[in-house]
């Protein structure tokens, strides 16, 4: 169980991941600051799988988070965080 809680404690938090694409908007070319938006609807997000009790799409929206902290802008625009599980678009 401490284990478990430490592992969510290390993950990014949505307000981190979106703080992060904001400073990428001119590499994934999006127009506008969208900080915010992004923020809540990636709570949104993480909140509706808390409440399916969907454990696999609660690790593949940290592992998104994650994998957005940790690359750099050019390699986010080539696509390197996407997953069409959770963004089928």
């Amino acid at each position: 169980m401490l284990l478990a809680l430490v592992l969510v404690a290390c993950d990014t938090s949505c307000e981190r991941a979106c703080k992060k694409l904001t400073s990428c908007a001119a590499e994934l070319g999006v127009e506008g600051r969208y900080e915010e938006e992004c923020a809540e609807t990636c709570t949104q997000q993480q909140r509706l799988y808390e409440d399916w009790d969907d454990t696999q799409l609660q690790d593949a929206l940290a592992e998104a988070r994650n994998c957005v902290s940790d690359h750099t802008c050019d390699e986010l625009a080539e696509g390197v965080c996407y997953d069409e599980e959770l963004w089928p678009y």
